[in-house]
């Protein structure tokens, strides 16, 4: 029924925990699919001890190329019907995987299942995500009830094989930052039905430093995402029919990246005219995707010259450091 997908890479402190996590599940329909990216520690040998003894377990090595790349890997031998995604330093609890079938809605390829969260830090939980228990035949009337527009993570959630084979979606390998959200909105621009449970089953140990999310990502990746996600929300806006609403929704987020994307221009150091690049591209590519905005942050970037621009960021970043 399901093919649990695991991109492992330098996790073998966590690793034991969560492939334990899987082997207690009270559903046992499921193959495991183990992608070792060439982890340089000892996480592609338990893999594969793993692997000795339960013919559920497979496991797949592979040259470095990063989480997308470990998860298509997945996806590209995944056999289920449907399809889940953990990461190999999170776990799950028992009924994780029923609680997917068990829902009271019935189940087919044009839906995905979304459960809720529950966050870890130092062993201790510190609060949970929780969704109330609805089916939603308008997919933006879901994004936005449930805030999806900030839960792109590729756990918690159910996908239809099926589907994702039809379309051939995968995660993007091109760009470093927002893969996980792409999927999904991806995901999210041809289902006929999002359903929501106020299931609770898969805890997310957060990862205090080195978490992708609160690095200084390059402007290329981030600008990438922007251009795909917004145009994913569009599409996903125009088939919902909601006239605007979820891509208003949207545009704040995505004022707030154009922002994050200067300020790690100058944490990471660019030259003059990187920055001048980086700059243009926002003004030419990024704002031309959102409606005239009311911001202090669009209207700069509109109409001051990149010249000035780069002098009064330099100020600004100059005084926050």
């Amino acid at each position: 029924m399901i093919s649990i997908i695991i991109p492992v890479y330098k996790t073998e402190k966590y690793l034991h925990r969560c492939i334990d996590s899987i082997l207690t599940q009270t559903c046992n329909d499921w193959e495991l699919l183990l992608i070792d990216d060439g982890s340089p520690d000892k996480s592609g040998e338990i893999c594969d001890e793993y692997a000795k003894n339960d013919e559920r377990i497979k496991v797949i090595h592979k040259k470095n190329g990063g989480v997308s790349s470990a998860r298509n890997a997945g996806l590209d031998v995944a056999r289920g019907q449907w399809v889940v995604f953990v990461d190999s330093d999170d776990w799950c609890e028992e009924n994780y995987l029923c609680d997917f079938l068990n829902t009271k809605n019935i189940l087919h390829e044009d839906c995905v299942v979304l459960q809720g969260r529950i966050n870890e830090v130092d062993g201790k939980v510190v609060d949970n995500l929780v969704l109330k228990e609805c089916s939603y035949k308008n997919v933006s009337e879901a994004m936005l009830e449930n805030d999806l527009l900030t839960f792109g993570a590729p756990y918690c959630k159910l996908y239809s094989n099926i589907l994702i084979q039809k379309y051939g979606i995968r995660f993007p390998e091109g760009y470093s930052y927002g893969e996980d959200t792409t999927f999904f909105f991806r995901v999210l621009s041809v289902v006929k039905e999002v359903i929501t449970t106020s299931k609770c089953n898969y805890h997310y140990v957060d990862a205090i430093d080195g978490s992708l999310s609160k690095k200084d990502h390059d402007f290329e990746p981030l600008a990438a995402f922007l251009n795909d996600s917004m145009e994913l929300i569009k599409r996903i806006d125009y088939n919902s029919l909601v006239k605007g609403k979820l891509i208003s929704a949207y545009t704040t987020s995505y004022e707030k990246l154009i922002l994050r994307s200067i300020a790690n221009m100058y944490r990471l150091g660019y030259d003059y005219q990187h920055k001048k690049k980086c700059f243009n591209c926002i003004k030419v590519e990024l704002l031309p995707k959102i409606e005239m905005s009311n911001t202090v942050l669009w209207w700069g970037l509109k109409k001051i010259p990149t010249d000035i621009l780069i002098f009064i960021f330099n100020i600004i970043m100059t005084i926050r450091n």
